[in-house]
């Protein structure tokens, strides 16, 4: 390691040992949250310390109400053109169709699923994305990503509470030392361990010093405004990039041609050594057809500084002929300017790099409640009954059903008596309930959104209507988790422009209401600068999240809004055969079972009956004033097909049945 690698290493950890120190109180309650999310019967005190009163049993009702505000749902992502282009429309389709179709590859249901629980734990969760390129298929190599880290991975630049305003940020990752080593082409000491002051984010390496290590990496911005990334583990450098998300070649050592021109691993000046350096542009070896039709062409005219084509003098099969000059066709390559890290907050509190969590908000209610059963528990237990005797008579105290008392009179009998001890915990229980509601109404759950009988909603409007209120509690951890998924999806975006050189076939809308087959290709989003003449990336384009996606998405009640609308006449007669072939038809898009099949009876007999009226005329049928054909016996006059029509009746019987 040279005197500059090591002076740089110095910094960083100086650097990383500053913000861990400062990040400490904030990380200090994560075992402590877990533990009471967990069922824990210890009691804490106002300083997270374990008090010498336990709570034998408890009601886990912070696990109960984080867990009912879980939601499963994954934010779908809308895109909107800034203008009414047709281009930049068609593009913001193609990427919508695009991100819609990432999401599913990528699998974010595990995901999603850890990082609700987490969020709603310990106030913040911190998913990654990042570029991919084990995800392979036989069309496309390479995938953007998204990992989650847990707070107590992510160590946030001192003083600042927002990531867009960091100048870096440190995160964790634990990996074994065999996997490092390959990774990075580096060599670890036998005796190389997570570093001092590391052991302030409570790395679970710790629990297999001799196998696995601390990775610890800072993303930050550089001079230029870009991404840089410096990793270390223990004291050696793995990674030290300036321009992180910058394109890096191989290109010869002596002369600067790029690898891919050598042979056999020689360059055409003969020598055999390459260094990484910096791409700034693509050179285009072909042809590039893009998704309209249009090309980028492999040549580029030149032209002077007037605005004219350059002609330059060629030699053709000994014939001197002018042309016009041009160069092989390059395009700047696209640089990301996000950082990686993303927050996703519970409920943002000003001032705090970590949201509010739940389990802090309703522990007071957790902790009497605890407290307030184990006194119930204890009533109870003490409780019994007395056995009153005359005295001097003793009575067998073996585990016989029958017991012997030795009596000497009828009137000692009397005597024997036993006086039952009851204990009264209905105003315990009574408190115990009042508990358990604070705790709801603090975090916005009712009993009818936890599915539970709810007196207060006596009709099923009202019971919607109380769902509805609670949900709409929760309209701000929505909020933030759409949030943090308009930066995943921004983010995925901007890296597919950047390094994507394959295109992916992806279905969606089509602008009209039905479906196409789109090609993403990040060349369909390169326009031609009017100033330079160079190709530059359009990434104008706004990512929302489709709030309608969820309802689109549920079949069933597609289905029932289609039926009310046909036998609302939202599609015409109920009764019209148009009518119900746009029905049945609208039941086929939806994947109703069968319905194609009825969709195109109906088509088939519309046909039919054209064929019979222009046969009718060709036989001598009367012509209209207006000159069309008069219906013939199998329509009346309102478009119905008549009632002796048996399959069609049977048709429209069945439409309506469903009904």
């Amino acid at each position: 390691m040279t005197d500059e690698n090591k002076d740089k290493l110095w910094m960083w950890q100086e650097r990383f040992r500053r913000a861990a120190d400062v990040y400490r109180d904030a990380t200090a309650g994560i075992e402590r949250r877990n533990a009471i999310y967990g069922g824990t019967t210890a009691v804490y005190d106002s300083r997270g310390n374990v008090t010498k009163a336990e709570a034998p049993y408890g009601r886990n009702l912070t696990f109960e109400l984080i867990e009912t505000q879980i939601d499963t749902s994954i934010p779908a992502p809308k895109v909107i053109a800034p203008t009414d282009d047709e281009k930049k429309q068609n593009r913001a389709r193609m990427l919508e169709a695009f991100l819609n179709a990432w999401k599913k590859v990528v699998d974010l249901t595990k995901l999603n699923d850890l990082d609700e629980r987490v969020a709603k734990i310990h106030g913040s969760t911190f998913p990654v994305v990042f570029w991919d390129n084990t995800i392979k298929t036989e069309n496309y190599c390479g995938l953007p990503n998204v990992r989650l880290l847990h707070p107590d991975d992510v160590v946030p630049q001192a003083g600042l509470c927002d990531i867009a305003d960091m100048d870096y940020i440190f995160v964790k990752y634990t990996d074994t030392k065999t996997n490092i080593e390959k990774k990075y082409g580096v060599t670890l000491d036998e005796d190389a361990t997570t570093a001092e002051g590391f052991e302030t984010l409570g790395s679970s390496a710790q629990d297999n010093p001799e196998e696995t290590i601390v990775q610890i990496t800072a993303y930050y911005i550089n001079e230029s405004g870009k991404l840089g990334v410096f990793s270390w583990a223990a004291d050696t450098v793995l990674e030290d990039v300036e321009s992180y998300y910058v394109r890096q070649g191989k290109v010869c050592k002596k002369c600067g041609k790029p690898e891919y021109e050598a042979e056999d691993g020689t360059c055409v000046c003969g020598c055999r050594e390459f260094v990484k350096q910096t791409e700034d542009y693509e050179v285009i070896d072909a042809p590039v057809i893009l998704s309209d039709g249009s090309r980028i062409e492999a040549q580029t005219p030149v032209f002077d500084d007037e605005g004219n084509p350059e002609q330059e003098v060629v030699d053709v099969d000994g014939t001197r002929i002018a042309k016009a000059k041009t160069v092989q066709t390059k395009i700047k390559y696209y640089v990301p300017d996000l950082m990686p890290v993303i927050n996703r907050k519970n409920v943002s509190v000003y001032g705090k790099f970590l949201g509010d969590n739940d389990v802090d908000v309703i522990y007071p209610q957790q902790k009497a409640y605890n407290i307030l059963f184990t006194k119930i528990m204890e009533k109870l237990l003490k409780g019994g009954s007395v056995l009153t005797l005359p005295k001097g008579v003793k009575i067998e105290t073996s585990d016989r059903e029958d017991k012997l008392v030795f009596i000497d009179n009828v009137a000692q009998m009397q005597m024997i008596n036993a006086i039952t001890l009851e204990p009264s915990i209905q105003q315990d229980l009574t408190m115990l309930d009042i508990i358990y509601k604070d705790a709801q109404s603090t975090l916005g759950v009712t009993d009818s959104f936890q599915g539970k009988q709810d007196s207060t909603a006596t009709s099923g409007t009202a019971k919607q209507a109380s769902i509805s209120q609670a949900a709409g509690r929760f309209s701000s951890k929505r909020e933030n988790k759409k949030s943090a998924y308009v930066r995943i999806y921004t983010a995925v975006f901007q890296l597919m422009l950047a390094f994507a050189d394959e295109s992916i076939e992806v279905r969606g809308d089509d602008g009209s209401g039905g479906q196409k087959t789109y090609k993403f290709s990040r060349y369909d989003f390169l326009d031609v600068d009017p100033v330079t003449g160079e190709y530059v990336y359009d990434d104008d384009y706004i990512i929302d999240i489709d709030s309608t996606a969820a309802y689109t998405n549920d079949r069933q009640a597609m289905w029932e809004e289609i039926r009310n609308n046909f036998a609302t006449g939202a599609y015409g007669s109920p009764q019209a055969p148009a009518t119900l072939q746009v029905y049945w038809e609208s039941l086929s898009e939806q994947g109703y079972p069968g319905a194609k099949k009825i969709a195109d009876k109906f088509v088939q007999m519309q046909q039919a009956q054209a064929e019979q009226a222009q046969a009718a005329q060709m036989q001598g049928g009367e012509l209209a004033a207006d000159g069309t054909a008069q219906g013939t016996a199998d329509e009346t006059a309102d478009g119905a097909y008549d009632a002796d029509d048996a399959e069609t009746a049977a048709l429209i019987q069945q439409a309506q049945g469903l009904l």
